[in-house]
């Protein structure tokens, strides 16, 4: 159980989040600027802002990593690094927070259109799933039988989707459906699908009822 979660969630999730920052950095820089998350005015809700900036200015300061290091002493502590640097060093968790309280709508949607997912709010649920599922996992917590908190919300209407829809998206299986989809999304050929299948194979005994999978998931187009 342990394999499951870290050696293929755990990978899983990473090249998510390496995309997720590639995206939101490339596109709000290219609209609002390298700083564009100092900017608060393109936030929602500025005490949120204010208390986003804090935690990552906290988290650049504990960062070990050369490139910022070099900038902290070339500019003497000053100023912030731009977000090409900032993005790369600051949690999941934090930047799907971040992302959340953006307030521009079009550059929003260019990140989630990505994903191929035309409503933001999709997205943004999405992404704050996978924070809480990555925390989960960092922490050694019980996840094949765990019902999902924080959830990611129901999507409808999308023709490469799953045809069996009696799933819970409060349950494991959903959580892995929308995993696979933004990996087809950054990578068609992702090899996460036949992983999977080949874990269930080697550990036949893993509970899928209880992690909410549908009888014949292995059966879907969506999973081949």
């Amino acid at each position: 159980m342990l394999l499951f979660k870290h050696a293929l969630i755990f990978d899983a999730i990473e090249r998510i989040e390496i995309s997720f920052r590639t995206q939101i950095i490339y596109h709000f820089s290219l609209e609002f600027g390298s700083n564009w998350y100092e900017n608060k005015e393109i936030f929602y809700d500025h005490d949120l802002y204010d208390e986003h900036l804090s935690k990552l200015k906290e988290e650049i300061g504990r960062s070990t990593e050369v490139f910022i290091d070099h900038f902290k002493t070339k500019y003497f502590e000053s100023e912030n690094p731009p977000a090409w640097m900032t993005f790369e060093v600051i949690s999941i968790g934090l930047l799907s927070k971040i992302y959340r309280n953006l307030s521009n709508s079009e550059t929003k949607k260019r990140v989630s259109k990505h994903y191929k997912l035309d409503k933001i709010e999709i997205f943004q649920s999405w992404m704050q799933s996978i924070s809480y599922v990555r925390n989960i996992c960092a922490h050694h917590g019980r996840l094949w039988n765990r019902i999902l908190t924080i959830k990611p919300i129901n999507i409808k209407n999308i023709d490469t989707w799953v045809e069996d829809k009696t799933y819970k998206n409060d349950k494991i299986y959903y959580f892995l459906c929308t995993i696979l989809y933004l990996l087809k999304s950054i990578n068609p050929n992702t090899k996460f699908a036949a992983q999977l299948k080949e874990l269930f194979d080697k550990y036949p005994k893993i509970p899928t009822r209880n992690m909410g999978f549908t009888p014949y998931w292995k059966e879907e187009v969506f999973w081949k």
